[in-house]
């Protein structure tokens, strides 16, 4: 947030721009880090963000933008792949 608000001084749109940009890549980082260790997630939206953000203890500043769930998947779920050839030919 600090770049953010440094790189677009005055620009409350761009700060604001920037900083769903850098939540979003750090939710990934974070998904992508508990695959690795075996974990399953879920990126969610769809949630009333003054809500969160007072459960949080967030000041009015801080927007909530997403949430990610963690956890172990009650289920395996089944991998349904179709063959690469299926999918993809060369020219």
């Amino acid at each position: 947030m600090a770049f953010a608000q440094s790189a677009f001084h005055e620009q409350p749109q761009a700060q604001r721009d920037e900083a769903m940009r850098s939540a979003s890549l750090a939710a990934m980082a974070l998904m992508l880090a508990a695959t690795e260790a075996g974990w399953a997630s879920c990126r969610m939206s769809g949630f009333d963000p003054a809500a969160v953000r007072q459960l949080a203890g967030l000041p009015e500043s801080h927007l909530p933008v997403l949430l990610v769930a963690v956890g172990k998947a009650a289920t395996q779920a089944q991998k349904v792949r179709a063959p690469v050839e299926q999918l993809w030919r060369r020219i």
